[in-house]
């Protein structure tokens, strides 16, 4: 799903959407709601089930991490940094995005990675790509 946003000049902007399994997993709800409500009405059942269903979908949706790099900064998820804090953006894809998405990942890092989507570890890793930034900060400069 794209993001509907008009790009601006000079602006990266990504949301990590749910993965389609999160989705049809979450359709269960549908025939819980009918086993609850059908016994008291069909037509009880059918509302409901299509409520909940489509207020799990909604509530997924709303709160897709968004990744947006702009003149003033990094956001990603709740998550702000200044550009001035911003190092060099590095794009891995591959077996290199999986390597730095897991054993090169920095323990120190800020990382916002979608859950269940393209990430599974381990041979035939479906992670296609990923975009590492380094940070700098001031303390780094008092620890050298």
């Amino acid at each position: 799903m794209p993001d509907t946003a008009p790009p601006r000049s000079g602006v990266y902007r990504e949301r990590l959407w749910p993965a389609p399994w999160i989705f049809l997993s979450t359709a269960l709800v549908i025939p819980a709601s009918l086993l609850v409500f059908l016994p008291i009405s069909p037509i009880a059942g059918v509302v409901a089930a299509v409520v909940l269903y489509g207020g799990i979908v909604t509530v997924l949706l709303l709160t897709t991490p968004l990744i947006e790099v702009t003149d003033a900064g990094l956001r990603a998820g709740r998550a702000r940094i200044e550009r001035r804090f911003l190092g060099v953006a590095e794009a891995s894809t591959g077996d290199e995005a999986r390597a730095e998405r897991g054993v090169r990942l920095d323990a120190r890092a800020g990382c916002c990675c979608a859950g269940g989507s393209r990430g599974r570890a381990g041979r035939g890793s479906r992670i296609r790509r990923i975009r590492r930034l380094t940070g700098w900060s001031p303390a780094d400069e008092r620890t050298s």
